[in-house]
């Protein structure tokens, strides 16, 4: 979550202008999704110290695998038009279980902003805050709940983990000023699968 957050904090910087977190009649924001964050972190962090979180990794890297198959094969069979505060709020929420447990927020909004197949500007401005907003929060609740986890060990490996996390942050904002729109579908559909064989493989070992 930490490495997340130093990602993301660099990202923003940027690509502040493409943040938004009040929406306007043009564009939709972050601060729904964030709002059903807020209720869905604290359900996640309980999940994460009550239940087998391999069992919630796995499913959601599964589901990431199929679901990103699926669209890459057919970009056109899975379109939703649904839309409004109150899915966004929905879709918040489950990204913060989702996050409390695996500290992957981002899965959920990304998957319903590409349903809806909203451009790589309008996605990244309302993810890119969601997440931060996110990883700050669960980051906190935990210092808060479970201090122990921050101990030496954690600070010498997030800081020997820090700088292949900024280089990649630094690389992946340059390759995204490059991509078209479809190309950037296409990144973020791969990396969904990435990602969900990261957690089927972390959840089988």
């Amino acid at each position: 979550m930490l490495l997340s957050v130093c990602n993301q904090l660099l990202s923003i910087g940027k690509l502040r202008k493409e943040m938004v977190l009040f929406g306007t009649a043009e564009r939709e924001g972050a601060l729904a999704y964030i709002a059903g964050g807020l209720a869905g972190v604290p359900i996640g962090l309980g999940l994460l110290q009550a239940l087998p979180s391999r069992t919630f990794a796995g499913g959601l890297g599964l589901f990431l695998i199929v679901y990103g198959a699926l669209v890459l094969l057919e970009p056109d069979s899975l379109r939703t038009r649904l839309s409004g505060w109150k899915p966004a709020v929905a879709v918040g929420a489950a990204g913060g279980i989702i996050g409390g447990f695996s500290a992957f927020p981002g899965s959920m909004p990304v998957v319903y902003l590409g349903l809806r197949g909203l451009s790589k500007t309008e996605t990244r401005g309302i993810t890119q805050p969601y997440i931060l907003a996110l990883q700050l929060i669960s980051l906190s609740i935990l210092a808060l709940t479970h201090s122990a986890i921050f101990n030496v060990q954690f600070w010498l490996l997030w800081a020997a983990a820090l700088p292949a996390v900024l280089l990649g942050s630094s690389t992946g904002v340059a390759l995204y000023r490059r991509m078209s729109e479809v190309n950037f579908r296409r990144a973020a559909l791969i990396l969904l699968i990435v990602s969900g064989i990261s957690l089927l493989g972390k959840a089988l070992i």
